[in-house]
Protein backbone atom coordinates (compact mmCIF):
# COMPACT_ATOMS: atom_id res chain seq x y z
CA UNK A 1 0.00 0.00 0.00
CA UNK A 2 1.31 3.48 -1.05
CA UNK A 3 2.32 5.25 2.46
CA UNK A 4 0.99 8.39 1.45
CA UNK A 5 -2.83 6.99 1.70
CA UNK A 6 -4.39 7.89 4.46
CA UNK A 7 -5.32 3.69 4.50
CA UNK A 8 -2.06 3.43 4.83
CA UNK A 9 -1.13 5.81 7.62
CA UNK A 10 -4.37 4.65 9.99
CA UNK A 11 -3.28 1.04 9.78
CA UNK A 12 0.17 1.97 10.97
CA UNK A 13 -1.13 3.72 13.48
CA UNK A 14 -3.20 1.21 14.79
CA UNK A 15 -0.18 -1.44 14.32
CA UNK A 16 2.21 1.04 16.30
CA UNK A 17 -0.75 1.47 19.19
CA UNK A 18 -0.63 -2.34 19.37
CA UNK A 19 2.98 -2.62 19.56
CA UNK A 20 3.07 -0.32 22.23
CA UNK A 21 0.65 -2.09 24.26
CA UNK A 22 2.52 -5.52 24.03
CA UNK A 23 5.98 -3.91 25.15
CA UNK A 24 4.46 -1.96 27.66
CA UNK A 25 2.94 -5.26 29.07
CA UNK A 26 5.48 -7.02 28.39
CA UNK A 27 7.56 -4.48 30.79
CA UNK A 28 4.92 -5.52 33.40
CA UNK A 29 3.57 -1.60 33.16
CA UNK A 30 -0.30 -0.96 33.72
CA UNK A 31 -1.77 2.53 33.80
CA UNK A 32 -2.92 3.85 37.32
CA UNK A 33 -4.37 7.69 36.94
CA UNK A 34 -2.68 8.49 34.20
CA UNK A 35 1.33 7.17 35.03
CA UNK A 36 2.79 3.82 34.34
CA UNK A 37 3.07 0.99 38.11
CA UNK A 38 5.22 -1.75 37.31
CA UNK A 39 3.69 -5.21 38.61
CA UNK A 40 6.78 -6.45 40.04
CA UNK A 41 7.26 -8.26 43.34
CA UNK A 42 7.72 -6.79 46.82
CA UNK A 43 6.79 -2.90 47.80
CA UNK A 44 9.71 -1.24 45.67
CA UNK A 45 8.67 -2.95 42.70
CA UNK A 46 4.50 -2.75 42.80
CA UNK A 47 5.29 1.08 43.79
CA UNK A 48 7.72 2.42 41.14
CA UNK A 49 5.82 4.79 38.84
CA UNK A 50 8.31 4.99 36.15
CA UNK A 51 6.38 6.79 32.82
CA UNK A 52 3.30 7.81 31.38
CA UNK A 53 1.07 5.14 30.16
CA UNK A 54 -1.10 7.43 27.40
CA UNK A 55 -1.16 5.39 24.72
CA UNK A 56 -1.74 2.50 26.54
CA UNK A 57 -4.96 3.90 27.96
CA UNK A 58 -5.89 5.17 24.99
CA UNK A 59 -6.34 1.90 22.98
CA UNK A 60 -7.16 -0.31 26.10
CA UNK A 61 -10.54 2.38 25.41
CA UNK A 62 -10.56 2.54 22.18
CA UNK A 63 -11.60 -1.15 21.75
CA UNK A 64 -13.15 -1.52 25.13
CA UNK A 65 -12.51 -5.51 25.57
CA UNK A 66 -15.29 -7.49 27.16
CA UNK A 67 -15.09 -10.56 28.69
CA UNK A 68 -12.37 -12.15 30.18
CA UNK A 69 -9.24 -10.40 28.99
CA UNK A 70 -11.13 -7.31 30.19
CA UNK A 71 -11.69 -8.95 33.79
CA UNK A 72 -8.07 -10.24 34.48
CA UNK A 73 -6.56 -6.36 33.11
CA UNK A 74 -9.24 -4.78 35.60
CA UNK A 75 -7.92 -7.37 38.25
CA UNK A 76 -4.40 -6.69 37.60
CA UNK A 77 -5.20 -2.76 37.75
CA UNK A 78 -6.83 -2.66 41.07
CA UNK A 79 -3.81 -4.86 42.37
CA UNK A 80 -1.55 -2.58 41.23
CA UNK A 81 -3.28 0.67 42.70
CA UNK A 82 -3.46 -1.15 45.84
CA UNK A 83 0.54 -2.12 45.68
CA UNK A 84 1.17 1.44 45.13
CA UNK A 85 -1.48 2.69 48.30
CA UNK A 86 0.60 -0.10 50.43
CA UNK A 87 4.09 1.08 49.48
CA UNK A 88 3.13 4.40 50.32
CA UNK A 89 1.39 4.01 53.47
CA UNK A 90 4.25 2.07 54.93
CA UNK A 91 6.87 4.92 54.22
CA UNK A 92 4.72 7.14 56.04
CA UNK A 93 4.44 4.66 58.71
CA UNK A 94 8.51 5.34 59.18
CA UNK A 95 8.41 9.48 59.17
CA UNK A 96 7.00 10.88 62.42
CA UNK A 97 9.60 7.97 64.61
CA UNK A 98 12.34 8.75 62.02
CA UNK A 99 11.57 11.87 62.45
CA UNK A 100 11.72 12.49 66.08
CA UNK A 101 15.05 10.31 66.10
CA UNK A 102 16.56 13.04 63.49
CA UNK A 103 14.94 15.82 66.13
CA UNK A 104 16.44 14.21 69.11
CA UNK A 105 12.81 15.23 71.13
CA UNK A 106 9.16 14.15 70.62
CA UNK A 107 6.36 16.63 71.27
CA UNK A 108 3.82 15.73 73.09
CA UNK A 109 0.34 17.22 73.36
CA UNK A 110 -0.80 16.81 77.15
CA UNK A 111 -3.20 18.57 79.13
CA UNK A 112 -3.04 21.48 81.67
CA UNK A 113 -6.88 22.06 82.97
CA UNK A 114 -7.24 18.29 84.64
CA UNK A 115 -5.38 17.73 87.94
CA UNK A 116 -3.71 15.82 88.74
CA UNK A 117 -3.26 14.39 85.50
CA UNK A 118 -2.17 17.31 84.18
CA UNK A 119 -2.03 21.04 85.86
CA UNK A 120 0.44 23.79 85.56
CA UNK A 121 3.14 24.19 88.32
CA UNK A 122 3.80 27.41 90.27
CA UNK A 123 6.48 28.45 87.87
CA UNK A 124 4.21 27.57 85.03
CA UNK A 125 5.53 24.17 83.76
CA UNK A 126 3.02 21.55 83.07
CA UNK A 127 3.34 19.01 85.86
CA UNK A 128 0.87 15.77 86.63
CA UNK A 129 0.45 12.21 86.37
CA UNK A 130 0.29 12.19 82.16
CA UNK A 131 3.31 14.75 82.36
CA UNK A 132 5.22 11.71 83.91
CA UNK A 133 4.56 9.33 81.48
CA UNK A 134 5.06 11.53 78.74
CA UNK A 135 8.66 12.06 80.37
CA UNK A 136 9.29 8.24 80.65
CA UNK A 137 8.37 7.08 77.25
CA UNK A 138 10.55 10.07 75.87
CA UNK A 139 13.46 8.29 78.29
CA UNK A 140 12.38 5.03 76.44
CA UNK A 141 12.62 6.27 73.31
CA UNK A 142 16.24 7.75 73.99
CA UNK A 143 15.12 11.29 73.48
CA UNK A 144 14.47 14.97 74.70
CA UNK A 145 10.53 15.84 75.64
CA UNK A 146 8.78 18.89 74.74
CA UNK A 147 4.67 19.74 75.67
CA UNK A 148 2.47 21.47 74.07
CA UNK A 149 -0.65 22.57 76.63
CA UNK A 150 -3.82 21.26 74.56
CA UNK A 151 -7.41 21.31 75.06
CA UNK A 152 -10.39 19.09 74.94
CA UNK A 153 -11.19 21.08 71.63
CA UNK A 154 -8.35 20.76 70.45
CA UNK A 155 -5.66 17.99 70.60
CA UNK A 156 -7.12 15.82 67.59
CA UNK A 157 -6.60 18.70 65.56
CA UNK A 158 -2.94 19.29 66.93
CA UNK A 159 -2.56 16.05 66.37
CA UNK A 160 -3.14 16.00 62.68
CA UNK A 161 -1.56 19.47 61.70
CA UNK A 162 1.58 17.56 62.64
CA UNK A 163 1.87 20.19 65.50
CA UNK A 164 2.38 17.24 67.88
CA UNK A 165 3.70 13.95 67.63
CA UNK A 166 1.19 12.39 70.51
CA UNK A 167 -1.50 12.78 72.25
CA UNK A 168 -1.34 12.18 76.33
CA UNK A 169 -4.68 14.17 77.12
CA UNK A 170 -7.29 12.49 78.86
CA UNK A 171 -8.43 11.24 75.37
CA UNK A 172 -11.61 8.98 75.81
CA UNK A 173 -11.08 6.11 73.21
CA UNK A 174 -14.14 6.64 70.76
CA UNK A 175 -15.00 4.26 67.43
CA UNK A 176 -15.04 7.69 65.73
CA UNK A 177 -12.11 9.13 66.85
CA UNK A 178 -9.73 5.87 65.84
CA UNK A 179 -11.46 6.64 62.68
CA UNK A 180 -9.29 9.98 62.53
CA UNK A 181 -6.45 9.34 64.69
CA UNK A 182 -4.43 6.01 65.32
CA UNK A 183 -5.41 5.26 68.74
CA UNK A 184 -2.77 3.12 70.58
CA UNK A 185 -3.66 -0.15 72.26
CA UNK A 186 -3.41 -1.11 75.17
CA UNK A 187 -5.38 2.20 76.61
CA UNK A 188 -3.91 3.18 79.84
CA UNK A 189 -6.98 4.66 82.05
CA UNK A 190 -10.21 4.94 82.41
CA UNK A 191 -12.75 7.54 83.73
CA UNK A 192 -17.15 7.18 83.89
CA UNK A 193 -19.28 10.79 83.26
CA UNK A 194 -20.38 12.15 86.12
CA UNK A 195 -22.17 15.64 87.07
CA UNK A 196 -21.13 17.67 90.25
CA UNK A 197 -24.01 19.69 91.36
CA UNK A 198 -25.25 21.81 94.17
CA UNK A 199 -26.79 19.64 97.06
CA UNK A 200 -30.19 22.12 97.13
CA UNK A 201 -30.80 20.76 93.54
CA UNK A 202 -31.80 17.12 94.84
CA UNK A 203 -30.43 15.69 91.91
CA UNK A 204 -31.25 11.45 91.94
CA UNK A 205 -31.58 10.40 88.50
CA UNK A 206 -29.73 11.39 85.17
CA UNK A 207 -33.33 12.38 83.63
CA UNK A 208 -33.66 14.55 86.26
CA UNK A 209 -31.00 17.16 83.87
CA UNK A 210 -33.86 17.37 81.22
CA UNK A 211 -34.10 21.44 80.82
CA UNK A 212 -31.35 22.46 83.35
CA UNK A 213 -28.43 24.56 82.72
CA UNK A 214 -25.44 22.22 83.29
CA UNK A 215 -21.63 23.50 82.24
CA UNK A 216 -19.46 21.64 80.35
CA UNK A 217 -16.06 21.79 78.50
CA UNK A 218 -15.99 22.03 74.80
CA UNK A 219 -14.29 18.59 73.54
CA UNK A 220 -15.45 15.48 75.66
CA UNK A 221 -17.65 12.82 73.74
CA UNK A 222 -20.62 12.31 76.27
CA UNK A 223 -21.95 16.01 76.10
CA UNK A 224 -23.70 15.27 72.54
CA UNK A 225 -25.04 12.09 74.63
CA UNK A 226 -26.33 13.87 77.77
CA UNK A 227 -27.88 16.95 75.79
CA UNK A 228 -30.24 13.97 73.59
CA UNK A 229 -30.62 11.45 75.76
CA UNK A 230 -31.19 13.46 78.97
CA UNK A 231 -32.11 16.92 78.06
CA UNK A 232 -29.62 19.00 79.58
CA UNK A 233 -29.25 22.50 78.40
CA UNK A 234 -25.08 22.69 78.16
CA UNK A 235 -23.70 25.50 78.58
CA UNK A 236 -20.11 24.62 76.99
CA UNK A 237 -16.50 26.60 77.76
CA UNK A 238 -13.10 26.27 75.96
CA UNK A 239 -10.98 25.14 79.37
CA UNK A 240 -11.63 24.42 83.37
CA UNK A 241 -11.08 27.69 84.36
CA UNK A 242 -13.60 29.11 82.58
CA UNK A 243 -15.96 26.17 83.31
CA UNK A 244 -15.36 26.08 87.03
CA UNK A 245 -15.82 30.37 87.67
CA UNK A 246 -19.07 30.06 85.46
CA UNK A 247 -20.39 26.74 87.99
CA UNK A 248 -19.00 29.41 91.02
CA UNK A 249 -21.41 32.26 89.60
CA UNK A 250 -23.73 29.57 89.81
CA UNK A 251 -24.62 29.94 86.22
CA UNK A 252 -25.48 26.46 85.97
CA UNK A 253 -27.09 23.72 88.78
CA UNK A 254 -24.44 21.25 87.66
CA UNK A 255 -21.42 20.29 86.03
CA UNK A 256 -21.00 17.38 83.33
CA UNK A 257 -17.06 16.05 83.23
CA UNK A 258 -15.06 12.75 83.85
CA UNK A 259 -15.96 11.21 87.33
CA UNK A 260 -11.60 11.51 87.69
CA UNK A 261 -11.69 14.81 86.83
CA UNK A 262 -13.57 16.26 90.45
CA UNK A 263 -11.87 14.01 92.96
CA UNK A 264 -9.57 17.21 93.71
CA UNK A 265 -12.89 19.32 94.57
CA UNK A 266 -14.58 16.91 97.02
CA UNK A 267 -12.65 17.75 99.81
CA UNK A 268 -12.42 21.57 99.35
CA UNK A 269 -14.23 24.11 101.81
CA UNK A 270 -15.25 26.02 98.77
CA UNK A 271 -17.07 23.25 97.24
CA UNK A 272 -18.66 22.08 100.20
CA UNK A 273 -22.18 22.47 98.84
CA UNK A 274 -21.63 20.67 95.96
CA UNK A 275 -21.33 16.51 95.45
CA UNK A 276 -21.83 13.53 92.83
CA UNK A 277 -25.26 12.58 93.44
CA UNK A 278 -25.69 10.90 89.98
CA UNK A 279 -24.31 7.62 89.90
CA UNK A 280 -21.28 7.61 86.90
CA UNK A 281 -21.92 6.49 83.37
CA UNK A 282 -20.53 5.46 80.22
CA UNK A 283 -16.73 4.09 81.84
CA UNK A 284 -14.57 4.28 78.82
CA UNK A 285 -10.89 4.07 78.59
CA UNK A 286 -8.47 6.78 77.61
CA UNK A 287 -6.13 6.14 74.70
CA UNK A 288 -2.57 8.01 73.31
CA UNK A 289 -2.89 8.87 69.69
CA UNK A 290 -0.15 9.31 66.94
CA UNK A 291 -1.21 10.10 63.12
CA UNK A 292 -3.39 7.48 62.13
CA UNK A 293 -1.35 6.44 59.11
CA UNK A 294 1.03 5.47 62.43
CA UNK A 295 -0.65 3.45 63.88
CA UNK A 296 0.33 -0.02 62.61
CA UNK A 297 4.03 0.91 61.86
CA UNK A 298 6.97 1.49 63.81
CA UNK A 299 5.81 4.44 65.38
CA UNK A 300 2.44 2.70 66.69
CA UNK A 301 4.05 -0.24 67.76
CA UNK A 302 6.76 1.33 69.56
CA UNK A 303 4.50 3.76 71.56
CA UNK A 304 2.12 0.44 72.48
CA UNK A 305 4.65 -1.42 73.78
CA UNK A 306 5.83 1.06 75.90
CA UNK A 307 1.82 1.09 77.12
CA UNK A 308 2.18 -2.37 77.38
CA UNK A 309 5.24 -2.15 80.02
CA UNK A 310 3.94 0.36 81.76
CA UNK A 311 0.96 -1.92 83.07
CA UNK A 312 3.17 -4.81 83.25
CA UNK A 313 5.56 -3.42 85.47
CA UNK A 314 3.01 -1.51 87.72
CA UNK A 315 4.05 1.50 86.46
CA UNK A 316 0.75 3.51 86.40
CA UNK A 317 -0.27 2.42 89.90
CA UNK A 318 2.65 3.69 91.55
CA UNK A 319 2.01 7.49 89.53
CA UNK A 320 -1.80 6.97 90.53
CA UNK A 321 -0.82 6.92 93.90
CA UNK A 322 2.00 9.38 93.72
CA UNK A 323 -0.57 11.91 92.52
CA UNK A 324 -3.40 10.63 95.81
CA UNK A 325 -5.75 9.62 92.73
CA UNK A 326 -7.65 6.45 94.55
CA UNK A 327 -7.16 3.20 93.19
CA UNK A 328 -8.79 1.99 90.37
CA UNK A 329 -10.07 -1.38 89.66
CA UNK A 330 -9.41 -0.97 86.03
CA UNK A 331 -5.73 -0.24 86.57
CA UNK A 332 -5.43 -3.04 88.51
CA UNK A 333 -7.20 -5.26 86.40
CA UNK A 334 -4.53 -4.25 83.65
CA UNK A 335 -2.14 -4.89 85.71
CA UNK A 336 -3.18 -8.59 86.30
CA UNK A 337 -3.54 -9.15 82.51
CA UNK A 338 0.03 -8.25 81.62
CA UNK A 339 2.14 -8.79 84.72
CA UNK A 340 3.25 -12.41 83.58
CA UNK A 341 3.49 -11.37 79.51
CA UNK A 342 7.15 -11.54 78.45
CA UNK A 343 8.48 -8.14 77.09
CA UNK A 344 9.19 -7.95 73.48
CA UNK A 345 12.58 -9.33 72.80
CA UNK A 346 12.59 -11.01 76.22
Amino acid sequence: MDPTNPGYRASARRHDQKGMKSQNLARGLVPVSGVCVRLGRGAAGAGALVESCGILVRSRRQRRRKGRGRMMFRRALFGAAAAAIAFAGASAQTNTLEKIRQAGKIVVGVKADYPPWGMLHAQGRPQGMEIDMARDLARRLGVELELVVVLSSNRLDFLRQGRIDLVLATLTDTPERRQIVGGIDPTYYAASTAVFSLKSVGLRRWEDLRGKPICAIQGPWYNRLVQERYGAQLITFPSRPEAEAAVQARRCVGWLWDETAFLPYLNQPQWAQREMALPPIQPAPWMLAVPLAERDGPYGKAISAIVEDWHRTGFLIELERKWGIPPTQWLADMYNRYKNTPRPGG
